[in-house]
C-alpha cells in the first residue's frame, strides 16, 4: 500500500506525469482518514448536532412527508440522508429486518450530547455518506487547480498537491465523519469555484447555467455558502478581459450573469422547498440560527481572530502561511487566476470575524482555497529549484515540500481519530454508574454526561447545572448529578464573563457530597450526592 509519501513522490515528478495514480492515490488517503474510526462513539452519541439532523431525518422517514419542521440548517442534506433511510428501510423490510419504515426510530436523547442510538446500522451509514461527500471534495479541489492554469502538467501537479493538503486537513476529515451540513456546504461551495474557472477560462453559457446550480446548492446544504456566487462576477470580467471585449456597461454584469443568479435562487427553493411551504418555520429557524451567531455561545465565543489564526497555524499547518504569501505574489502578479481564489475568502473572513461565535467548522469553507493558493506556490518554489538543480527537483524536492507542509495536519488527523477512540472518562463513568449506583436512583445529568440509562434509572436532563432549573430539581429530590466538564468548564473557567452561573456551579461543589470523580484523555466528569441520597455500593 502506498504511503503518503510515495504518493505524492509518484506523482509530482515532471517526467512522470501519469494523473490517474496520482489522483487515485490521493483520494485513497482521503478516503482512509474519513472512515477511519469513523464509528467512534457508538452506540452513544455526544455530537450537539448529529443527533438534531438525525432525528430531524427519521421523523420525516416515519411521518412520509419532506416537511423538516427544522430549518437552522438548510434541507438539501437532510434530503440526501432521507433517500438513505429510505433505501435502508425497503432493503430492510425485503429482508425482514423491519416490518415498515417506523421501526428505524429516533434517537434517544436525555440531554444535549447525551444519547443511544436505537440503529446504529442507520446512523452509521449516514456518518459514511457525509465521508463520501468529504472524500468527492478532495477530488474537486483537483479539478479546480486543473483549470487555474494552462500548462496541464503543471496544473496537474497543483492540483495534486493542494487536493494532498485536503484529503489530511484534520477540519475537514473531523467534520466529513459527522451527519452534519458542512461537509456538504463546502462540496457544493468547490463545485461554484470549479464552474466559475471554467467561466473565466472559456465563457459559454452552460458554465454559467452551472455556476447557478452549483451556488443555489451551495446554499441549500449551507445558508451562507450562497456567498461563493460572488466569484462569478470576477470570473465574467476575467473571461471579458481575456477575450480581448471592450469596457462598456454589460462588461460587468450580464444577462447570463444576472440569469445565473436567478436560477441559484430557483434551485435553492427547489432544493429547500418548505422556505416556501412553510415560510413561517423557515424563517424563524434561519433567522434564529443567525441570532444565535450574533448572540454568542459559551464555550465557542471571544477572541475570534485569535482563535481562527491559531486553528490555521496550529491545526491546519504552515500551508496556510504559504497561502498568505501566494496571496500577495499572485496579487501582485495581477494574477486572474489569484483574484478568482481570493474573493470568496475575504468576503467571508469579514463575515465571521466579527461575529462572537467561533469553531473550526465555521471556517471549512475557505480551508480549500487556501490549498489551492498554497499548492499554486509550492509548485512555482519546486519549479525555481528544477531549473537550479534539476536533480534534485526530479528525485522528490516537491514530495518533501508536501510530506513538510502535511506532518503537522496529519499529526492533527491521527491525534484526533485517536482521541474519538480511544475509552474516555465519560466510558469509564458510565459503566461505574451502571454498576454501582442503587436501581432506581433519581439522576440529574447536564449536557455532555455519560449516558445514564433510564430502564434502571430515574433520570432527568439539563442544559447546565448553572441555572434555575438544576436547583429546582435539586429541591425537588433527586440522588445524584453528574457534571460534565465539557459543560460547566465553560463557566467556571470564565467567571468574569458568567458570573451567575459561574457562582451556582460553586455553590453547588462546595455543598454536595462528591462520590466519584473520573479524569483523563478526554472531559472530565464529576459526580456528587445529596446529603439525603444513600451512598453508592
Amino acid at each position: 500500500m502506498l504511503s503518503a509519501t510515495d504518493a505524492v513522490t509518484n506523482v509530482v515528478r515532471p517526467t512522470r506525469f501519469r494523473p490517474g495514480l496520482g489522483i487515485a492515490s490521493v483520494l485513497f488517503i482521503a478516503v482512509g482518514a474519513r472512515i477511519y474510526g469513523i464509528d467512534f462513539g457508538l452506540p452513544y452519541v455526544a455530537h450537539p448536532d448529529e443527533p438534531v439532523n438525525y432525528n430531524v431525518v427519521i421523523a420525516m422517514l416515519n411521518r412520509g412527508d419532506l416537511n423538516p419542521h427544522f430549518f437552522n440548517y438548510p434541507s438539501l442534506p437532510l434530503y440526501a440522508y432521507l433517500i438513505l433511510a429510505n433505501l435502508i428501510s425497503i432493503m430492510g423490510q425485503i429482508g425482514g429486518f423491519y416490518d415498515s419504515a417506523q421501526d428505524i426510530h429516533t434517537i434517544e436523547m436525555l440531554a444535549m450530547g447525551v444519547g443511544r442510538i436505537p440503529d446504529p446500522g442507520v446512523f452509521l451509514s449516514m456518518r459514511g455518506l457525509t465521508a463520501l461527500v468529504g472524500s468527492a471534495t478532495v477530488w474537486l479541489v483537483y479539478l479546480c487547480a486543473r483549470n487555474l492554469d494552462s500548462d496541464n502538467e503543471r496544473s496537474h501537479r497543483v492540483g495534486l498537491v493542494a487536493a494532498f493538503l485536503a484529503a489530511v486537513s484534520p477540519t475537514l476529515v473531523s467534520n466529513s465523519r459527522d451527519i452534519t451540513p458542512d461537509a456538504w456546504g463546502v462540496f457544493f461551495i468547490l463545485l461554484a469555484l470549479w464552474a466559475c474557472l471554467k467561466v473565466a477560462n472559456a465563457g459559454g453559457g452552460r458554465h454559467y447555467v452551472a455556476v447557478g446550480a452549483a451556488v443555489g446548492l451551495a446554499a441549500a446544504s449551507k445558508y451562507a455558502g450562497g456567498l461563493v456566487g460572488i466569484v462569478l462576477p470576477v470570473a465574467h470580467i476575467v473571461h471579458q478581459r481575456g477575450a480581448g471585449m471592450p469596457w462598456r456597461a454589460g462588461f460587468f454584469v450580464s444577462p447570463r450573469v444576472i440569469g445565473a443568479g436567478v436560477l441559484s435562487l430557483a434551485v435553492f427553493l427547489a432544493a429547500v422547498p418548505y422556505a416556501i411551504l412553510d415560510v413561517d418555520a423557515f424563517l424563524r429557524g434561519m433567522l434564529g440560527e443567525m441570532a444565535h451567531y450574533g448572540r454568542g455561545h459559551p464555550g465557542m465565543e471571544g477572541d475570534t481572530l485569535r482563535y481562527y489564526a491559531g486553528l490555521l497555524a496550529f491545526v491546519e499547518g504552515p500551508a496556510t502561511l504559504i497561502a498568505a504569501a501566494a496571496i500577495v505574489y499572485g496579487l501582485a502578479r495581477r494574477s486572474a487566476s489569484m483574484v478568482i481564489l481570493v474573493v470568496f475568502p475575504l468576503v467571508y473572513l469579514a463575515l465571521i470575524l466579527p461575529l462572537p461565535v467561533r469553531n473550526a467548522r465555521t471556517l471549512m469553507p475557505i480551508l480549500p482555497f487556501l490549498f489551492l493558493l498554497a499548492a499554486d506556490l509550492v509548485v512555482r518554489v519546486a519549479d525555481m529549484a528544477a531549473r537550479a538543480k534539476p536533480v534534485l527537483a526530479s528525485r522528490g524536492a516537491l514530495a518533501g515540500l508536501c510530506v513538510l507542509l502535511a506532518l503537522l495536519p496529519v499529526m492533527q488527523t491521527l491525534r484526533a481519530a485517536n482521541a474519538e477512540l480511544a475509552e474516555r472518562p465519560s466510558d469509564v463513568a458510565r459503566q461505574w454508574i451502571d454498576d454501582n449506583l442503587p436501581s432506581g436512583s433519581r439522576v440529574l445529568i447536564e449536557g455532555y454526561s455519560p449516558y445514564v440509562d433510564p430502564r434502571r434509572f430515574t433520570v432527568f436532563g439539563v442544559r447546565t447545572m448553572g441555572g434555575e432549573q438544576a436547583s429546582a430539581f435539586i429541591e425537588g429530590g433527586v440522588d445524584y448529578l453528574v457534571f460534565s466538564s465539557a459543560m460547566y468548564g465553560r463557566y467556571v473557567n470564565q467567571p468574569e464573563q458568567f458570573p451567575l452561573e459561574a457562582g451556582q456551579y460553586a455553590r453547588l461543589f462546595e455543598t454536595l457530597v462528591p462520590v466519584r470523580d473520573f479524569k483523563g484523555d478526554g472531559v472530565p466528569i464529576r459526580i456528587f450526592r445529596t446529603s439525603e441520597a444513600s451512598p453508592p455500593s
